[in-house]
């Protein structure tokens, strides 16, 4: 498996240097160090196991290793970060937690917030901004038996992530407390737009150390989950347009918000016993480069973690996995053509 892993990367390497020559020669030549940057890092880190509809053993790892990571090798402080596990990760844990820390964070910082458990899909027409300008269609399986079949019709989708307590009758909202992307923006944006920089990784679908050894397919886990199975169908009978509801891609002005996902919107993500597929590749690759990670790229974290977990999706897995790197809202009215490279040319996380 490490020489596979190995060979992995030398590919990824190959194929970035080819994408980013110019780019990366620049950012070698650069010399910047994390030493050097200014400002302070916040990290909220959420995970989900204990879901009563379908568990997801795992997760949990995932946000203990992001926090780690971040600590070990990008200088947060312990002060500044906050695991939010399992009961706690409810609709208002959640959202509640991203506000508090949101107070500390200032002009010219970096905030990180990690989400690991299920995801699923919502109608866009339903919920409170009609902004998704892509129809998708999904038809795959995250499993070996029928109700593991899932399927979506051509539409406009929202993501969104599942709380613990995402099927609470009693929130008066058609998606019950599931947190969709455009509620997530909501919470965000605002602290991108005050001069700060927001880093959002999801590693739920949309959207153990795998590296020492090969994946167990068997004891692997889709984090998706149908809307259905957690509101209930019934209520998904009958749907109304929120009141108030907006149209229009939101936008944030001067802001920095990027996301990293583990799969793309019509895909499923994969996770074990030993944490997640995305989280691992991504983590075990910022420890194996720990001499030169100063001086790592977005583009470079997502061009190699994409390569490994394509490979090993496609191999052990049900089904393929590829990780994004999105901009989320950005303006760039005012931008040439070269500000998608610019912003992902950035020494990953640091202020």
């Amino acid at each position: 498996m490490t020489d596979r892993f190995d060979q992995v990367v030398e590919t990824a390497k190959i194929k970035k240097s080819l994408i980013f020559f110019v780019l990366t020669l620049l950012v070698l030549t650069a010399g910047a160090t994390i030493a050097n940057a200014k400002g302070n890092r916040y990290g909220v880190f959420v995970a989900i196991e204990d879901y009563k509809f379908a568990p997801l053993p795992g997760t949990a790892k995932d946000a203990s290793m992001w926090k780690k990571t971040m600590i070990d090798y990008f200088g947060f402080s312990e002060g500044n970060t906050k695991l939010v596990l399992n009961k706690d990760a409810t609709r208002a844990g959640i959202l509640n937690s991203i506000a508090e820390m949101a107070k500390k964070v200032q002009p010219g910082d970096l905030f990180v917030f990690t989400y690991s458990g299920h995801g699923t899909l919502w109608f866009d027409q339903y919920s409170p901004v009609r902004d998704e300008a892509r129809k998708i269609s999904v038809d795959l399986w995250a499993g070996e038996t029928e109700d593991s079949h899932i399927v979506y019709p051509l539409d406009y989708y929202d993501a969104a992530i599942v709380p613990i307590d995402a099927d609470d009758e009693g929130s008066g909202r058609p998606w019950g407390n599931l947190i969709l992307d455009d509620e997530l923006f909501f919470a965000l944006a605002p602290i991108a737009e005050k001069g700060a920089r927001v880093v959002f990784i999801s590693d739920s679908c949309h959207s153990g150390t795998i590296a020492k050894g090969e994946v167990k397919a068997s004891e692997y886990k889709a984090r998706f989950v149908d809307p259905a199975d957690v509101l209930g169908k019934d209520a998904l009978k009958n749907l109304k347009v929120p009141a108030n509801q907006k149209s229009g891609r939101q936008t944030i002005k001067n802001g920095f918000y990027l996301t990293l996902s583990a799969s793309s919107d019509t895909e499923v993500s994969w996770g074990g016993p030993d944490g997640g597929l995305f989280t691992s590749m991504v983590t075990g690759y910022i420890e194996r480069s720990a001499q030169r990670v100063k001086e790592m790229t977005y583009s470079e974290l997502h061009v190699i973690t994409q390569a490994l977990v394509v490979r090993i999706s496609e191999e052990q897995l049900p089904t393929v996995q590829t990780p994004q790197i999105d901009l989320f809202a950005f303006d760039v009215s005012s931008e040439d053509d070269s500000w998608a490279d610019r912003i992902y040319g950035e020494k990953i996380f640091q202020p």
